[in-house]
């Protein structure tokens, strides 16, 4: 028997040790995935050739009970907002040599639920939550609370062992409708999506407020619900059209209920802005390229999937910290052409006092 072979196996640690490395950079070098500097690659190179380290893929996955998988709930691919975090998500777990299992509920309750179970079932190393469609939050806890690392991306849980990445959702709605009252809007349509959502609600408050913050007293007849389809969000606009009198400019919750309010505007035989503003959320490519061009809150999509990505995998490696991190990222108002100056200005509370 070699002397050798009463030594410790070399292990990934001892290669980044080194190496002058991170472990997950040796992962990348060794599994070949991920951006690497060629510098940095022949350093981890020369670490494993004087170490003799023989990574074995299978018995570490074995070793560590890890399936080398994180599982991504979403309710809609379609939705380019959707496919931007699908897309960070993805490109942040192939650097560090993971494979995504993505699931898809179609804003479906019992879809969600099954597909949680599903992912469960299967001992993926982790799990993101994407934007809700159905709320199965309780699930969710339990589940992160049994061991699992959860991490939410623009979905708020509230839970002290859940992380959320989520966009500054208030402000940039108080912005928006901001936005809206200095062109001299004053009956302002919002159409949101579930009310039992966090970001949903956080927009809803951004609203109210600087509608509150000017003297304008909440009417909750200009304030109706949808779900993420352009079809429903072309109802729903249907029903602030119908009021009387009729809201001078809407708000929608995302980008595709504000497309789908645009096209309900435009059956009714109304011009924007001139007749009606819209502004909706997310600056999806649709967004640039509809006429007239769509006044958005662009949020920082990919980074929001990316550092959501990047949390999970942290606590994967070394546990969710306490308590566990929330980050805010900071949105932009781009403002193009379909919000105007209201023609039937109504003074506010505010303008008449001064007056």
């Amino acid at each position: 028997m070699s002397a050798n072979s009463h030594h410790r196996a070399t292990t990934i640690k001892d290669v980044a040790r080194l190496a002058g490395v991170s472990h997950m950079t040796v992962s990348r070098v060794v599994s070949g995935s991920g951006p690497v500097s060629p510098t940095t690659r022949a350093r981890v190179d020369r670490a494993v050739a004087e170490l003799g380290y023989a990574p074995n893929v299978l018995a570490r996955g074995l070793a560590s009970r890890r399936t080398g998988v994180v599982g991504f709930l979403a309710p809609d691919i379609s939705n380019p907002y959707i496919a931007e975090l699908a897309r960070a998500i993805h490109r942040y777990a192939d650097e560090v040599g993971y494979v995504v299992n993505m699931l898809v509920t179609d804003y479906d309750r019992g879809r969600e639920q099954r597909a949680l179970d599903m992912l469960v079932r299967r001992r993926v190393d982790g799990l993101l939550v994407g934007p809700p469609a159905t709320e199965v939050d309780e699930r969710i806890r339990l589940i992160a609370e049994r061991g699992l690392p959860v991490v939410a991306v623009a979905r708020r849980l509230d839970h002290p062992r859940i992380p959320e990445v989520a966009p500054r959702a208030l402000e940039s709605s108080y912005a928006a409708t901001v936005h809206l009252l200095e062109l001299g809007h004053r009956r302002i349509g919002y159409i949101a999506g579930s009310p039992r959502v966090g970001v949903g609600r956080a927009k809803i408050n951004g609203y109210r407020t600087a509608m509150a913050e000017r003297g304008i007293a909440f009417d909750p007849e200009l304030l109706v619900h949808s779900d993420m389809t352009v079809r429903d969000a072309y109802s729903a606009a249907g029903l602030l059209l119908r009021r009387r009198p009729r809201p001078s400019a809407v708000m929608g919750a995302t980008a595709t209920i504000a497309i789908g309010a645009m096209g309900a505007i435009e059956a009714a035989g109304l011009r924007i802005p001139e007749d009606l503003s819209v502004v909706g959320f997310d600056d999806t490519p649709f967004a640039e390229t509809m006429h007239p061009p769509l006044t958005t809150v662009a949020q920082p999509t990919y980074d929001l999937g990316r550092v959501a990505a990047r949390l999970l995998f942290d606590a994967i490696e070394g546990g969710v910290p306490d308590p566990a991190p929330r980050v805010a990222l900071d949105c932009a108002l781009i403002i193009r052409g379909s919000t105007g100056s209201c023609r039937d200005n109504v003074p506010l509370v505010a303008d008449a006092a001064a007056g």
